[in-house]
């Protein structure tokens, strides 16, 4: 007796496994099926969760703040740099739209020349830092084909399109010159005559699907006749022509690089104390994002709730098993403790049987698992499916406690009891 007590619980687990090889078999279909669906889902989240990173950085999600018509609440260049400071965007740009006759140029026709109206020689300028953040660029409406864009700081830019420079025979290095006028849509209240130069140092294409050239519209309404200027050129005819405070008119547009964070951008925008942001249109638009990561986002949510209930389940069904299979071996738990065995002793050779298994079947799932994920992420159009060496670590450990603890449980109910009561129970 002395020497079957002086031998380890790894040696009578070993036993007990090889003489119930039935129980056994069950074993290692459920911990091999548990590890399957764990490692793959967990190979498959982490699938999913790089790609929404990779998709987070093809999007930028913006914020943009204008003014209501309460004249006190201005979108001024002090709020843009005191809310850049608190919501610490990738980039910011502040917009006026203004208009200016260009009558050296040739525009492209529109609504007042079939009328012969003056108005055919009025374009429309818009003001920002960079041209490359103007909405119709960052919309794709527009794209920058030669030269470069605006930059912060810059004074008498423009960037002008290929259609304008192409009917004009203009160059980057040319000048192009704008004139105030007293034409209704300029609403010019002082400096009429006046005049603007602008170096071109960038030409932009217009996309054909946004192209909208047309006869009905006028001249300031076709995209080829836009000309961006830099902010300096833009804020000098609010204040010289419109005689009106130093602002932007058409907001400011805050682009915030993870469209994860847009939310916390709006919150930190609205905590500024000093500011009735109640006055102020405030919007998020991160449109295109959502609709490019819903399907992903949606799948990592049911990837989530599967693997909850895959380890929910087998929790509950490896505890019912093993609870009834100890329930069976109360004789067999009574002849260990009458050899001297201590409870923990008897603990830790039901462990080890069930650490031996989850180990073999654990081994088994890998590689089924590096053969199959890959193919599940085709099917499901999820790119970059591999399974990682790290995850495989977590899984294992997981496993190994997994199984701690569904002895653990399984067994709390024998444990607890007397150990001449356990004898009695065997006999």
């Amino acid at each position: 007796m002395q020497k079957n007590k002086d031998r380890g619980s790894l040696y009578y687990a070993a036993l007990y496994l090889k003489r119930k090889k039935s129980r056994s078999a069950i074993l290692v279909g459920i911990f091999f099926t548990l590890s399957v669906l764990v490692l793959s889902g967990i190979t498959l989240t982490d699938a999913v969760g790089s790609s929404l990173e990779e998709l987070r950085k093809q999007f930028y999600a913006c914020l943009t703040v204008e003014r209501t018509f309460d004249d006190e609440n201005l979108v001024t260049p002090e709020l843009g740099e005191v809310a850049a400071e608190v919501i610490k965007p990738k980039k910011w740009s502040g917009t006026n739209t203004f208009f200016l006759s260009m009558k050296e140029l040739v525009l492209i026709p529109g609504k007042f020349t079939s009328e012969g109206k003056e108005e055919a020689h009025t374009a429309r300028m818009v003001s920002c830092m960079e041209s490359v953040l103007g909405r119709e660029f960052t919309e794709g409406k527009l794209k920058l084909t030669e030269g470069e864009h605006i930059q912060r700081g810059d004074i008498g830019k423009a960037v002008i399109s290929e259609e304008l420079a192409a009917a004009n025979g203009l160059h980057i290095g040319d000048t192009i010159t704008g004139t105030v006028t007293d034409e209704m849509i300029m609403r010019a209240r002082s400096g009429v005559g006046n005049t603007y130069d602008f170096q071109i140092v960038g030409i932009f294409q217009v996309d054909p699907e946004a192209d909208n050239t047309s006869t009905q519209r006028a001249e300031t309404e076709i995209r080829s006749n836009y000309i961006f200027v830099d902010e300096k050129s833009g804020m000098d005819v609010q204040r010289k022509v419109w005689q009106e405070k130093t602002e932007y008119g058409n907001g400011i547009t805050f682009w915030i690089e993870d469209p994860a964070l847009l939310t916390e951008a709006l919150k930190k925008l609205q905590s500024i104390p000093g500011y009735d942001w109640d006055s102020y249109f405030i919007n998020t638009n991160n449109a295109d994002y959502d609709r490019a990561a819903g399907p992903l986002t949606q799948m990592e949510k049911i990837l989530f709730l599967m693997l909850a209930v895959v380890i929910a389940l087998g929790t509950v069904i490896l505890t019912i098993i093993l609870t009834m299979w100890n329930q069976e071996r109360t004789r067999e738990m009574g002849i260990f403790l009458s050899m001297g065995f201590s409870k923990g002793r008897v603990m830790r050779k039901l462990i080890a049987e069930n650490l031996f298994v989850f180990a073999g079947s654990f081994l088994l799932a890998v590689p089924v698992v590096f053969l199959g994920t890959r193919f599940l992420g085709s099917m499901l159009d999820v790119s970059n499916v591999v399974l990682k060496a790290g995850n495989v670590f977590v899984v294992g450990m997981g496993g190994v406690i997994f199984c701690v603890g569904v002895t653990a449980l399984s067994s709390v109910k024998i444990m607890r009891v007397n150990p001449k009561e356990i004898l009695a129970m065997s006999d």
